[in-house]
């Protein structure tokens, strides 16, 4: 009976070595539906920043001089009405916001994660599978190329491929040249999303903005008014 016992007991030990990986990984989850949190730069984040309010953002004189030559008449033309945010502005505008995974059906290997924001439909894949990123010429989009990794309890994200857009609605530009980290942190029911944009043309160093969330258990999301899907992809 001993020996059964050891055997049992070793069994039970093995089985717990194996799964703990898996536990481990519960307090990365971010699957569900969060609403964004505005009480950070409301001001910036809703009815938008004035004409002229550079404060505080590292942006060359090529950015100043772009963003000086800017008019907000440009958004009445129908090509730009539905324009929508690229990833590096996305989570810092408004709309619920939901994150699922895709796993491979028979490995359960986790594939890939998708971001959906609903305002502008904006669709983000981010890959999980240690795919490298496309060369250089490959099509510039509104969400770019991203990949993904976990740093302990912390997903990394990293994206390329940007279309042109910019760091604030005041017609501060990004060019298609830049590049972002996002890190996003989650404590409870509170999620923090960093993201960090690099861009040789229009910054003079990295642009660090965060954003809150809050995780909503019986979340749902109706339809953006502008149908179309903005998808990684989407040209």
């Amino acid at each position: 009976k001993s020996v059964t016992l050891r055997g049992f007991a070793s069994a039970a030990w093995v089985a717990v070595g194996l799964c703990a990986p898996f536990v481990a990984r519960a307090q990365l989850n971010l699957m569900g539906y969060w609403d964004p949190i505005f009480h950070e730069d409301v001001e910036e984040r809703i009815p938008g920043p004035s004409i002229g309010d550079y404060l505080g953002l590292p942006i060359s004189d090529a950015a100043r001089l772009r963003a000086e030559s800017w008019d907000a008449s440009l958004l009445t033309l129908p090509e730009h009405q539905c324009k929508p945010h690229p990833s590096t502005y996305g989570f810092r505008g408004v709309g619920v916001l939901r994150i699922w995974e895709e796993r491979d059906p028979a490995t359960q290997a986790l594939v890939k994660l998708h971001t959906w924001i609903q305002w502008q439909s904006q669709h983000r894949e981010i890959w999980m599978d240690g795919r490298a990123h496309p060369p250089e010429y490959a099509a510039h989009t509104w969400q770019g190329f991203s990949t993904g990794h976990y740093e302990g309890d912390v997903l990394v994200v990293s994206t390329t491929h940007l279309k042109a857009g910019w760091m604030r609605r005041n017609g501060l530009p990004l060019s298609d040249r830049a590049t972002m980290t996002d890190r996003f942190y989650r404590h409870g029911d509170v999620m923090t999303h960093v993201s960090i944009v690099e861009d040789p043309v229009y910054l003079t160093e990295p642009l660090v903005k965060t954003n809150g969330f809050l995780l909503s258990p019986n979340g749902t999301m109706t339809r953006c008014p502008m149908s179309r899907s903005v998808t990684s992809g989407a040209r």
